[in-house]
C-alpha cells in the first residue's frame, strides 16, 4: 500500500512551488509571530506566577466611602488598629510608594522607593537572597535608618558585591545601612528598587491623625481563611473605630481584592482583548493558507488519483495534507519567532511603561513552547481543509477524465472560507473604529489645563540639606525667578503635585453660607502665583494670587468653578471664607478659575481649593510648570543648569511635556486602539487578499465560459460585472456575519469606550465603506484580466 510522503519529499514539494509556500509561510508566519508577542506580554503580565510563596494567600485592602462610593488609603492609627485586632490575616502589611533623591557618584539620580511596615517580608513570604529583612520596630522614628536594596541598585552601585551588607546608601540625603539584597526576580506594583522601613513617630500614631488617609495595604490570609471573611472581619473593625472616632472615620468601611487583581488590573482588559483579537488574525490567516492549499489540492487532482489508484486509502492522502501543513506550520514558526522577538521589543518600547512586570517580558520558554503549540493546531486545521473535502470516486474520476473532471470543484468552500475572512475582518475593524472614534474624543476632551507648549518636572529637596521652612521657600523661589527669565519662557509656577495624575484631598467642605451643602473629596493645593497661568487654567472672576501674598500666614484662596457652583449656588463666593477652622480666621476666597480633571481625562472635574504657596507650609517636594513659546524641551538645558547651579546634588524627575501626561492617563486606551488599529488593518488586508485569489482562481477555472460568453456577444461591462458579482456575494455574506458578530461582542469594549456607544452608527457606517473599497480593490485586478481575455485564446483552454 502506498504510504504518505516522508518530510524529505515534503520539503522537496515545497521547494518546487517557491510562489506558494513564499506566501504560505509568511502568511502564517505573521499570524504566530503577532500571536506570540501578544501572549509574551499575556503570560508576563498577568499569567505568570507572583514571585511570592501561595500568592493566592495575599489580599489587597483598601478604604471606600460609602456615601460617594470614593476609596482611599489607611490612617496610620486605624491601620494599627486594624493591624492588632484582626482575626483572619497572618499579616497585615502597610505600604508607600514613592521615590526619593539618590546619591551618586556621576550625577544626582532618582529611586524607586517602597516605604513599609517592619512586617514586609513576612508578609509576602519571602526573604532576601543576601542579607536579612526588617524586625520588629525598625518602622518607629528612634530605630537606626536600614534599608534593603533591589538587585540592579546592587548590581549598579556595589559591582554585585557581597561585602555589600553594611554599606550605605543616601536616600534624599540621609544615610541608610544596607541589611539586604532582593532577588533578582523580586517585583511589587510600583517597581521599587529600594525598600524602607517607615520611620514613624508619636505625631503619627496620634488620633488626631485618623483623617489622614495615605497608606496602602495588603494582608496574607491565615491558611483555610476565605477573602470574605476577611472582608467581614476587617469591616467589623472600621466600623467599631468609626464608633469611637466618627469624625474622620464615620461612613468608611473596607474593600478586598486578590492581590493579583490589584498588581495586574490596569492591563487585564486590554491585554486580553488584543489577544482575542490577534487570534482573530491568525484565524484568517490560516484561512488565506487553507484557501492556497485548496488551490494546490485542485491543481494535484491527478497525483492523489494516481496514488488512489497504486492503492492509498484516505487515510494515506489525508496525511500527505496535513504532512504538507505542518511542514509550512514548522517553517512559519521558525520565522514567527523572529517576528514574536521583534515584536515584543517594539511593543515593550512603546507600551512597557504601562505593563506591569515589563522588565522581565521576554521570548521565554514558555512563550516559545506556546508558538510550538499554536503551529501544531494551525498546522492540523489547515491541513484538515483540503483533506475533509477528499473523494475517492472523484479522484477516480479525474485520472479516467486525464485530470480535468474535477477542476473547479472546491471552490465553493473557497467562497465560504473567504466569507469568514470578511466577517473577521469586520469584527476587527469594527473594534478599531469603535476605539479610534473614542480615542479622538478623548483627544478634544477639556481637561481643565493647556497641555500645549507646557513641560512639567519635579524636585525634591532633602531634608537634611534643607531642614527649616525659609530655606525650602528660598529654594523654589530663586529658581522660579531664574526659570522666569529665560529667554522663551512665558510663565512658570509650582504644585505639590503633577496636574490630572492624582491630587491630595479632603472628604468634605462645607458651605458657609448653607449647612445642608457640601462638596465631597475636595482637592486641596498650594501654587505660586503664576501656577494658572503656566498650567493653562482660566481665571474665571476675581483674581490671582499677589507675589506679596506668596509667604506664610496668607488666608486668601483660590477655588475652582464646580466648588464654587456647590457650595454658593447663588454665585456669590468672592470674598467668603471657607475651612475656617484650618486657621485662626478661615481663608477668603479671591478668585475662581477653571476646573480641572485631577485624575485623568476619563474622570469628572474636581472641587479645589488652592492656597498661595507657602501659606500653609513651604512643601518641599514640588512639581514645576514651565509654559514656553515654543518647543518646551529647547530650555530643558538651561533649567538644569539652574537647578545645578542652586543645589548640585538635586536631581529633575517626571520630566515630560503636559501633553505626554495627557496621554499617560489615556494610557490603556492608547495601547488597545493603536494595536487595535493595527490587527484590524493587517485583517482587512489579508482579507482582501483572499478575495483577489478566489477571484483570481474563478477567472482562471472559468475562461473557457468567459471566452463563450464573449464571442457570443457579451460585452467587456458584462464580464466586469460577473466577476465583481463573485466578489460581492463574498462581501455580503462577510458583512452580515461579521456584523452580527461585531454587534453581540462590542459590549465587551465597553470599559476602554469613552462617550461612544458599541452601535456607534457613523462609526459602523464608515467600516462598511472602508471593507467596500478594500473588497473592490481586491477585486479590480482579476475583474480586469477577465475583461482582456481574447474570445479565441480562452477557447482554446481546456
Amino acid at each position: 500500500m502506498l504510504v504518505a510522503p516522508s518530510i524529505s519529499q515534503t520539503l522537496r514539494s515545497l521547494r518546487h512551488s517557491p510562489g506558494y509556500t513564499l506566501a504560505a509561510v509568511l502568511t502564517l508566519a505573521l499570524g504566530i509571530g503577532a500571536s506570540t508577542a501578544i501572549f509574551s506580554l499575556l503570560y508576563g503580565a498577568l499569567l505568570r506566577p507572583l514571585p511570592y510563596p501561595e500568592p493566592e494567600r495575599l489580599i489587597r485592602v483598601h478604604n471606600t466611602y460609602q456615601a460617594t462610593g470614593g476609596s482611599g488609603p489607611f490612617s496610620t492609627p486605624n491601620f494599627l488598629d486594624i493591624q492588632r485586632q484582626n482575626h483572619t490575616l497572618e499579616e497585615f502589611v502597610g505600604f508607600s510608594v514613592e521615590s526619593r533623591n539618590l546619591a551618586t557618584e556621576a550625577a544626582p539620580d532618582r529611586a524607586r522607593i517602597l516605604a513599609v511596615t517592619a512586617n514586609f517580608f513576612d508578609g509576602l513570604g519571602m526573604r532576601p537572597v543576601l542579607g536579612r529583612g526588617f524586625e520588629d520596630g525598625e518602622d518607629r522614628e528612634a530605630a537606626p535608618r536600614v534599608a534593603v536594596i533591589g538587585s540592579r541598585v546592587w548590581q549598579d552601585r556595589f559591582a554585585g558585591s557581597p561585602d555589600v551588607l553594611g554599606q550605605i546608601v543616601r536616600l534624599n540625603g540621609v544615610p541608610y545601612t544596607v541589611l539586604g539584597v532582593l532577588p533578582a526576580s523580586f517585583w511589587f506594583p510600583g517597581d521599587p528598587q529600594i525598600v524602607l522601613p517607615f520611620a514613624w513617630g508619636e505625631d503619627d500614631l496620634a488620633d488626631d491623625n485618623r483623617g489622614s488617609r495615605w497608606l496602602q495595604a495588603f494582608g496574607r490570609l491565615q491558611p483555610g481563611v476565605s477573602e470574605q471573611a476577611a472582608s467581614q472581619d476587617l469591616a467589623t473593625i472600621v466600623a467599631e473605630i468609626a464608633e469611637q472616632f466618627p469624625a474622620n472615620s464615620e461612613g468608611w468601611t473596607t474593600v478586598t481584592m486578590p492581590f493579583r487583581e490589584y498588581a495586574v488590573a490596569r492591563s487585564r482588559t486590554s491585554l486580553l482583548l488584543l489577544t482575542g483579537a490577534v487570534g482573530l488574525v491568525l484565524l484568517i490567516g490560516c484561512v488565506n493558507v487553507a484557501n492556497l492549499m485548496l488551490v494546490r489540492s485542485e491543481r494535484r487532482q491527478r497525483e492523489m488519483a494516481l496514488r488512489a489508484a497504486l492503492g492509498a486509502g484516505r487515510g494515506s492522502i489525508t496525511a500527505c495534507y496535513l504532512m504538507e501543513s505542518m511542514a509550512l506550520a514548522g517553517l512559519a514558526v521558525v520565522v514567527g519567532l523572529g517576528v514574536a522577538g521583534g515584536g515584543i521589543k517594539l511593543l515593550l518600547a512603546l507600551y512597557g511603561s504601562s505593563l506591569p512586570r515589563a522588565e522581565t517580558i521576554a521570548l521565554s520558554a514558555p512563550v516559545v513552547l506556546f508558538a510550538a503549540a499554536l503551529a501544531l493546531v494551525t498546522g492540523v486545521a489547515v491541513g484538515l481543509v483540503p483533506a475533509i473535502r477528499i473523494d475517492m470516486s472523484r479522484l477516480q474520476e479525474t485520472l479516467r477524465e486525464g485530470g480535468a473532471g474535477a477542476v473547479g470543484s472546491g471552490s465553493r468552500v473557497q467562497r465560504l472560507l473567504v466569507g469568514f475572512e470578511v466577517a473577521v475582518a469586520v469584527v476587527l475593524v469594527a473594534g478599531a473604529g469603535l476605539l479610534m472614534t473614542s480615542f479622538r474624543k478623548l483627544s478634544n476632551v477639556d481637561t481643565g489645563v493647556d497641555p500645549e507648549h507646557a513641560l512639567v518636572f519635579r524636585v525634591q529637596l532633602p531634608e537634611a540639606s534643607y531642614g527649616d521652612q525659609e530655606s525650602i521657600f528660598q529654594f523654589f523661589q530663586r529658581t522660579l525667578e531664574e526659570i522666569g527669565g529665560i529667554a522663551g519662557v512665558q510663565h512658570v509656577g509650582i504644585t505639590p503635585r503633577v496636574p490630572l495624575q492624582g491630587g491630595f484631598n479632603i472628604t468634605t467642605l462645607p458651605s458657609p453660607d448653607d449647612p445642608e451643602l457640601e462638596a465631597s473629596f475636595v482637592e486641596i493645593r498650594q501654587v505660586s502665583p503664576d501656577f494658572f497661568r503656566a498650567a493653562g487654567i482660566p481665571l474665571l472672576k476675581g483674581r490671582s494670587f499677589l507675589e506679596a501674598e506668596a509667604r506664610p500666614g496668607s488666608d486668601v484662596a483660590v477655588v475652582s468653578d464646580v466648588l464654587a457652583e456647590t457650595i454658593f449656588p447663588h454665585g456669590n463666593a468672592i470674598g467668603k471664607r471657607i475651612l475656617t477652622d484650618w486657621n485662626d480666621v478661615g481663608w477668603e476666597i479671591v478668585g475662581i478659575v477653571g476646573s480641572v480633571r485631577e485624575f485623568g481625562v476619563t474622570r469628572a472635574k474636581r472641587p479645589a481649593v488652592y492656597w498661595p504657596y507657602p501659606a500653609r507650609f513651604a512643601n518641599n517636594s514640588m512639581t514645576f510648570i514651565v509654559r514656553t513659546a515654543g518647543d518646551p524641551h529647547f530650555v530643558l538645558p538651561e533649567i538644569r543648569q539652574i537647578v545645578r547651579r542652586e543645589d548640585p546634588n538635586l536631581p529633575l524627575y517626571g520630566i515630560r511635556t503636559m501633553e505626554d501626561v495627557v496621554v499617560e492617563t489615556v494610557g490603556d486606551r492608547r495601547f488597545a486602539t493603536s494595536l487595535f488599529s493595527v490587527f484590524g488593518a493587517v485583517a482587512l488586508t489579508l482579507a482582501a487578499v483572499g478575495i483577489f485569489g478566489v477571484l483570481a482562481y474563478v477567472v482562471e477555472q472559468r475562461t473557457r465560459e468567459i471566452g463563450i460568453r464573449m464571442a457570443l456577444g457579451a460585452d467587456t461591462a458584462k464580464v466586469v460585472r460577473l466577476v465583481a458579482l463573485e466578489g460581492g456575494k463574498l462581501v455580503v455574506l462577510g458583512l452580515i456575519a461579521g456584523f452580527g458578530i461585531a454587534l453581540a461582542s462590542s459590549r465587551l469594549l465597553s470599559d476602554l469606550l469613552y462617550e461612544v456607544e458599541p452601535t456607534d452608527p457613523v462609526t459602523l457606517a464608515v467600516v462598511v465603506l472602508v471593507t467596500l473599497v478594500a473588497a473592490a480593490l481586491a477585486a479590480a485586478f482579476p475583474a480586469r484580466r477577465a475583461a482582456k481575455l481574447q474570445p479565441m485564446a480562452a477557447l482554446r483552454e481546456e
